[in-house]
């Protein structure tokens, strides 16, 4: 890769991961935990999602 295309992304990395710590040290939760919350959260708009006819996971 170029180092034109590489040092966009490393900066987008590395501002994800500052909001990324920011975020999990805001919530007072550890990582296990955020990462059952996210589990839920897929699993309960999958559910939602389901429900709605014509509805397709854009992921």
């Amino acid at each position: 890769m170029e180092s034109s295309t590489l040092t966009p992304m490393l900066k987008r990395q590395e501002s994800a991961g500052c909001l990324a710590k920011a975020l999990r040290e805001a919530s007072g939760q550890d990582l296990k935990a955020l990462g059952e919350l996210n589990d839920d959260i897929r699993h309960l708009r999958d559910k939602l999602c389901n429900g709605i006819d014509g509805w397709q996971d854009p992921a």
